[in-house]
């Protein structure tokens, strides 16, 4: 039997041809990604940097595909476009279906489109080769649980509420003073359990614990009246006098046998007390 070379080779060739299959129109046999493990003993990892196509790579995508492997679209993307892919911690992405038609898009555009959704991006190196690796996903912080203090401060004696008074958390930043009605408000406050302090002058310092645990905490704080030892105070008072007739009037005040009678907050309520002839105290 005589066989034809010429026709045998031409034969071949259009085998080959169909196995190789048109993008877009065959789906035929699809080219495998490099594995990571190839790459690695090749030393192409390192060549992942860059961020821009260069300018000669910019010509149109002729790509229309059904139900194709995201590493056969990708190596197609990059064999167009004269670019060389290089995969990195890509796991089992490069195996997924997708079906897409990329045709008139920039390879910049084409390899965006693909990408989309896969958890995967790109890069380019200076020496046309294309870097597809896995998005590194960014740890977000914690938000931290918190709650609020709800209160109020009032006078052990009488139940009333007290204005003014200093409220502070301990091991805190927080701080805050009493209204008219001794009521007070600290919000934002980390899960915990602190120490919560109220002072005011005229009254002992009191402190009580407190847990914060993701809800408002209601807490009272009774504080009783406390004597506070003040030095001695000297007033000097005058009459309506000639200028050069005036002489000085010394009166001494014993601030401790005052406050056994009532309690004294502020040099104004010792005077108050004192009650010197000739002083006029004026509310600022």
């Amino acid at each position: 039997m005589r066989i034809d070379l010429g026709k045998l080779y031409l034969m071949v060739a259009m085998i080959q041809v169909v196995a190789v299959g048109v993008p877009g129109i065959s789906q035929g046999s699809q080219q495998s990604p490099r594995s990571d493990h190839e790459l690695e003993a090749s030393g192409e990892h390192n060549k992942l940097v860059g961020d821009k196509f260069p300018g000669n790579s910019q010509d149109k995508i002729k790509l229309r595909v059904k139900d194709s492997t995201l590493g056969y679209i990708l190596n197609d993307i990059a064999r167009q476009s004269n670019l060389r892919v290089v995969y990195r911690d890509v796991g089992d992405a490069l195996n997924m279906k997708k079906t897409v038609d990329i045709s008139g898009l920039s390879p910049a555009a084409a390899f965006e489109r693909v990408l989309e959704g896969t958890g995967l991006s790109y890069t380019l190196t200076s020496d046309n080769v294309v870097g597809i690796r896995r998005i590194r996903e960014v740890e977000q912080p914690v938000k931290q649980e918190t709650g609020k203090i709800v209160g109020q401060v009032v006078d052990s004696a009488s139940g009333k509420g007290i204005d003014g008074v200093t409220v502070m958390l301990g091991g805190s930043r927080f701080s805050v003073t009493t209204a008219g009605s001794g009521k007070f408000v600290i919000a934002d406050v980390p899960n915990g359990s602190y120490k919560l302090s109220a002072k005011l002058l005229g009254y002992g310092q009191k402190s009580v614990p407190v847990t914060v645990n993701n809800k408002s905490t209601s807490v009272t704080i009774q504080l009783s009246a406390s004597a506070t030892s003040l030095n001695e105070v000297v007033t000097t008072a005058t009459g309506k006098q000639r200028r050069v007739d005036i002489s000085n009037d010394v009166v001494k005040i014993d601030a401790a046998k005052l406050m056994e009678a009532a309690p004294v907050r502020s040099v104004t309520d010792l005077l108050q007390a004192a009650q010197v002839n000739g002083v006029v105290i004026t509310p600022s």
